[in-house]
């Protein structure tokens, strides 16, 4: 019987291993032809998305002229200072988006609610930083870093609401901070209806004690650049509200400051005041070299104290003004509303606007702690003349009349719901700033 030859191959099996060896050689060529025309073929439409996204993101923004450089190489939108300057004074700053609004992107929507339209010349281009745009990365706006900051002073919503930081919060919109470090921006849409609607300057919405105030401040053609300006140069719109340098005399820089306190306190809704954070820090520095030399002297504390507890009858109006209860803590109670007249480091004057009545005085649960201790104030401080040569109360009382170290001394640290505007100041060190598509 003849024996089966190991080495003979099942016809089925030799039939399979040929074709598969067919398929991978074709596989190699098709691979091998066929795949760099795929991809070709795969970029070809990549591309063709991306320039579909980008196209539909400029919107109207890519028939205007510059928006392609002259070998059809798409380029970035730039705002300028002054090219914005003179569509802001073209309309005294009112401003009603005009045109037809076709583009996504995010900074095409800012544009339009500050009727920034295509082929005006307010907006320019520059080539941008590649040979051209990736696939899928939208074109953002490079703005003048000084102009972003006057539009936010001038088209933010002024509420009493408290928002964060890096969040300014327009009646059309959010714009939001992403890389401080780069100035990098976001912007987000309210709503149609308020991107479309006109916009004005100093738009405000607040409730005091007369009810709710909403609308935006009214000045006279031509006179708000002229404050706005003038609040940046000297720190507040109304030369009447100006403070000293500190190279002044302790004498001129307290006068100033109460008359420029007055003015911001006694100041309306038709002629409010501007006023920027350099402003504030100045006068708070002021309080603070007067009260506590600087912020950390207790001299005057000790003085005030020390006077009216001497005095039965004041001790004893001071204690009749409490509930029994908390009779026996008067001296706290003195204590912390004389330190609260006085201005410490890391204490600063505040302007808010909010629902809630403020006390003037923080003098516990009855204000009229703080009433009596007042009457007493003004011959306290009369007797600083009266302490020896050369002593802190006395240098004070040599530098400063009584009276206007009486009215610094009751000056309010939180300064509430006045028509008083706090201007976001010019960051120097940032020369542009940009807003994402």
């Amino acid at each position: 019987m003849a024996q089966p030859n190991p080495e003979a191959k099942d016809p089925y099996d030799d039939a399979v291993g040929k074709a598969d060896k067919t398929v991978t050689l074709i596989d190699a060529i098709s691979n091998k032809v066929l795949g760099p025309l795929m991809q070709q073929v795969t970029s070809y439409r990549e591309k063709q998305s991306a320039l579909e996204s980008l196209k539909d993101g400029l919107g109207e923004w890519a028939d205007d002229p510059g928006a392609k450089d002259a070998r059809g190489r798409w380029q970035q939108p730039v705002l300028g200072r002054e090219a914005f300057g003179k569509h802001f004074m073209a309309t005294y700053g009112s401003l009603v988006p005009s045109g037809k609004h076709t583009a996504s992107f995010a900074w095409a929507h800012f544009l339009f609610a500050l009727n920034i339209r295509p082929s005006t010349g307010v907006l320019t281009w520059r080539p941008v930083a590649r040979e051209e745009v990736n696939p899928g990365d939208a074109l953002s706006l490079i703005i003048d870093g000084e102009l972003l900051c006057d539009i936010v002073n001038l088209y933010r919503l002024y509420t009493a609401v408290t928002a964060p930081e890096d969040t300014y919060e327009f009646p059309f919109g959010t714009l939001a901070i992403r890389d401080p470090k780069k100035q990098v921006y976001t912007f987000t849409v309210r709503s149609m209806p308020a991107l479309e609607a006109p916009k004005t300057p100093f738009q405000y919405a607040m409730r005091d004690e007369k009810g709710r105030r909403e609308g935006h401040l009214a000045f006279q053609h031509g006179v708000l650049e002229g404050l706005y300006l003038n609040a940046f140069k000297n720190g507040a719109s109304e030369s009447s509200a100006y403070l000293q340098k500190a190279d002044k005399t302790l004498a001129e820089r307290a006068e100033a400051l109460c008359r420029a306190m007055r003015t911001v306190r006694e100041g309306n809704w038709k002629r409010p005041c501007l006023i920027t954070k350099t402003w504030i820090d100045d006068a708070s520095r002021t309080k603070r070299r007067i009260t506590t030399d600087g912020g950390a002297d207790e001299f005057l504390v000790h003085h005030i104290l020390d006077s009216v507890t001497g005095r039965d009858e004041a001790v004893k109006a001071l204690r009749g003004t409490l509930p029994l209860a908390i009779r026996d803590r008067w001296e706290e109670r003195l204590r912390d509303c004389v330190r609260g007249l006085c201005m410490f480091q890391g204490d600063s004057f505040r302007f808010t606007w909010t629902d809630q009545d403020q006390d003037l005085y923080p003098s516990g649960d009855n204000p009229n702690f703080a009433a009596v201790l007042h009457h007493e104030l003004d011959w306290v401080l009369g007797e600083l003349t009266n302490r020896p040569a050369g002593t802190p109360e006395k240098t004070l009382a040599d530098a400063v009349p009584v009276a206007d170290l009486l009215e610094i001394l009751l000056m309010p640290h939180e300064i509430v719901n006045m028509p008083v505007f706090v201007l976001q100041g010019h960051q120097r060190e940032h020369l542009t700033a940009e807003i994402k598509g």
